[in-house]
C-alpha cells in the first residue's frame, strides 16, 4: 500500500518541500512529501529504522533529534541546495534545533554536532500535534528492523565528464556556436568593444571655410583622428553630403551614411540640440575671437558633470578627469608629497657632503670582525684608493693586500666628517697619547701585524682578549709635534724624539686627531697602534 502509486507522488522540484519526523522508544521514522498545487500534501518516500542499544538509552528530546538528522541523512539528495520544513511533535526541539538562536553553551556534545550538521541546510523547523502525525508516528513504532546501519544507495549520475571518453566539446565548436547565439555574441563583442553606458554626446566644432566635399571631409578626417572612425554617420541633405565623392569616403572608410528627412529638423534633433546649446555658449562670450570662444565652450562643456551620469563628458570619453582652474583651490597629493621629499632632501644635504675618492688618495676602510653580539667589532685600515666601479671601491691596504668594499664603507682620510668618540678620557688612560702617523709615513712590520690582527689575551692580567694589564708597559708620553718635520723654539738641540711604544688597549683613550678615520655608522674602530 505504501509504495502504490496512488500513495506515492513524484518529486517536484517547484513544489514546497516537508520532512516530518517522530521517534519512539524503538524507533525512528520519517516522510518525505510535497505540496502539490491543490496545497495537499503528498509523500514521496517513507523511512524508518530501529534503534541501537545505546540510542535507546538516549532521552526522549534526544532521540526526536536522532529521527530528524536521520531523515537528513536518507533524503540528502533531495534536500541539500533548496528550502524545506522540518515538522516534528516535540516542542522542545525547536528551541534546541530550531536555528533561530544560537545553541545553548550547556548543550551535549551530540546536540552540539547535530546543530553543526543542521547549519549547512536552508530550513524551518514547526511544531505539530502528534495526532497529525500519524505517518510517521507508525513508521517510529514499527521500524524496520537492520542488523547494522547502511549508507543511502547512490543516486543515478547524471551528467559527469570522467564517464565520457573524450570531450564532448571543443574550443572551436564553443567559439562557432557563440557567434551564432544572439546574446552571447552581444556580450562577446561588449566584452572586447566595452559595455554601452547610453548616449554619450561629445560635441566637436570646427569652423566652416567652405560647404564643398572636399573640405567637409578633410575636417572629418581630423575629427576620426580624435575619436575614431563611427559606424554610422547622420547628416542633413546638404550639397556636400549628398556629393558621389562624399558617398565614397563613407564606403572606403566602413561608414554607413544615413540622410534625414527633408525639411525635418527632429529627424536629426540631437544635433539640432548640440547646435542651440552651442549658439547659446557663444552668445554669453563677449570677448576674444571666434576659435577662442569655441575652444572655451568646448572645455566648459567638457569638464561639466552632467546632471545623469554625475560624471564629465571628458571622463566617460577618455577615462580621467580634465585639469580646470577650480583644481588650484584643492588640495593636490602630489604636491604635497614633493614638498615633503623636498624637505628630507634639504635636511639630508645639510649634514652630508659628497663623497669624492680617485685613484691614489689615501683612504680608511672599515672591517667588521667577530660574530654578532660576541666579540663583534669594527677596525679602520688605512689604505690607498686604486680603482672605482661605480659604488665599487678597490683599495690597497698598507700590509700590501687588495680588498674590494662597497662606497659606505670607504672614507678619504682627513675627512671633515669625524668620527664619535668618547670626550672623557678612562682612568689611567693619558689624553692625546694617540697621534696618527702624518700622511707618507711607513709602518713597521710590528705596526703592520697590529693592524691586521687584534691584540692576544694577556694571561697575566685575567681581561677579555686585545686587553693587557695597566702596569705592563709604562705610559709614553704624546710626541711634542705631530709632524717629524717641524721643531718649536728651543728645541733646536734636541734630537727628533722617537716614535714611542705602541701602548696596551687598556691605556688608550680615543680623543679625536684631524687624521682619524671619519664616523661611519656610528662605529667604534680600534685605535691605530704603531711602534
Amino acid at each position: 500500500m505504501l509504495k502504490s502509486t496512488l500513495t506515492l507522488a513524484h518529486f517536484d522540484e517547484t513544489a514546497p518541500v516537508i520532512l516530518a519526523c517522530d521517534a519512539s522508544p524503538v524507533g525512528v521514522g520519517c516522510v518525505l512529501s510535497i505540496m502539490d498545487r491543490n496545497h495537499v500534501e503528498r509523500p514521496v518516500a517513507f523511512y524508518s529504522r530501529s534503534l541501537s542499544e545505546t540510542e535507546r538509552r538516549y532521552s526522549q528530546t534526544d532521540r526526536e533529534g536522532l529521527a530528524v538528522i536521520a531523515g537528513l541523512a536518507r533524503f540528502n539528495f533531495y534536500l541539500a541546495g533548496r528550502e524545506f520544513l522540518i515538522r516534528t511533535d516535540h516542542k522542545p526541539l525547536l528551541g534546541m534545533l530550531g536555528g533561530n538562536k544560537p545553541v545553548s553553551l550547556m548543550a551535549s556534545p551530540r546536540v552540539t554536532r547535530w546543530a553543526m550538521l543542521l547549519s549547512g541546510y536552508k530550513y524551518k523547523m514547526e511544531y505539530v500535534p502528534g495526532i497529525k502525525q500519524g505517518h510517521c508516528d507508525g513508521l517510529s513504532r514499527l521500524p524496520v528492523s537492520a542488523g547494522s546501519p547502511q549508507l543511502p544507495v547512490p543516486a543515478e549520475t547524471v551528467h559527469l565528464m570522467q564517464f565520457f571518453d573524450s570531450s564532448p566539446v571543443t574550443a572551436e565548436s564553443i567559439r562557432l556556436f557563440t557567434a551564432r547565439d544572439p546574446v552571447l555574441s552581444a556580450v562577446l563583442r561588449f566584452t572586447r568593444e566595452g559595455w554601452p553606458s547610453g548616449d554619450l554626446v561629445m560635441p566637436e566644432l570646427v569652423q566652416y571655410r567652405s560647404k564643398e566635399a572636399e573640405n567637409t571631409m578633410e575636417l572629418l578626417r581630423k575629427s576620426f583622428a580624435y575619436f575614431g572612425i563611427p559606424r554610422t554617420l547622420v547628416s542633413d541633405n546638404a550639397t556636400c553630403f549628398t556629393a558621389p565623392a562624399f558617398e565614397t569616403f563613407c564606403k572606403q572608410l566602413g561608414m554607413r551614411h544615413l540622410l534625414t528627412a527633408p525639411l525635418s529638423a527632429k529627424s536629426n534633433g540631437l544635433a539640432e540640440r548640440c547646435v542651440q546649446t552651442v549658439k547659446q555658449g557663444l552668445r554669453k562670450q563677449k570677448h576674444g575671437s571666434m576659435d577662442t570662444k569655441i575652444c572655451r565652450f568646448l572645455f566648459a562643456y567638457r569638464t561639466s558633470p552632467h546632471s545623469t551620469t554625475a560624471q564629465t563628458p571628458a571622463e566617460l570619453m577618455m577615462g580621467r578627469r580634465l585639469r580646470t582652474r577650480m583644481d588650484c583651490l584643492l588640495p593636490d597629493l602630489q604636491d604635497r608629497v614633493s614638498a615633503a621629499q623636498q624637505q628630507m632632501k634639504e635636511r639630508y644635504d645639510r649634514r652630508s657632503q659628497d663623497r669624492v675618492l680617485t685613484p691614489g688618495m689615501r683612504v680608511w676602510v672599515s672591517q667588521v670582525s667577530g660574530l654578532a653580539g660576541v666579540g663583534r667589532g669594527t677596525r679602520w685600515l688605512p689604505g690607498h684608493c686604486v680603482s672605482r666601479s661605480g659604488s665599487k671601491i678597490t683599495v690597497r691596504l698598507e700590509d700590501g693586500r687588495v680588498i674590494q668594499r662597497h662606497l659606505d664603507f670607504v672614507v678619504p682620510s682627513g675627512s671633515s666628517r669625524q668620527m664619535e668618540l668618547t670626550d672623557e678620557p678612562t682612568p689611567s688612560m693619558p689624553p692625546g697619547w694617540m697621534q696618527p702617523p702624518p700622511p707618507g709615513t711607513p709602518l713597521s712590520e710590528e705596526g703592520r701585524g697590529r693592524l691586521a690582527a687584534p691584540a692576544e689575551r694577556d694571561p697575566a692580567a685575567g681581561g677579555p682578549p686585545g686587553t693587557r694589564a695597566a702596569s705592563a708597559a709604562p705610559l709614553p708620553s704624546p710626541p711634542p709635534s705631530a709632524d717629524p718635520g717641524t721643531t718649536q723654539p728651543g728645541d733646536a738641540e734636541t734630537p727628533p724624539p722617537s716614535p714611542p711604544r705602541p701602548p696596551s688597549a687598556a691605556q688608550c683613550t680615543t680623543q679625536p686627531q684631524p687624521d682619524d678615520p671619519p664616523r661611519r655608522y656610528n662605529l667604534r674602530p680600534r685605535p691605530i697602534l704603531r711602534k
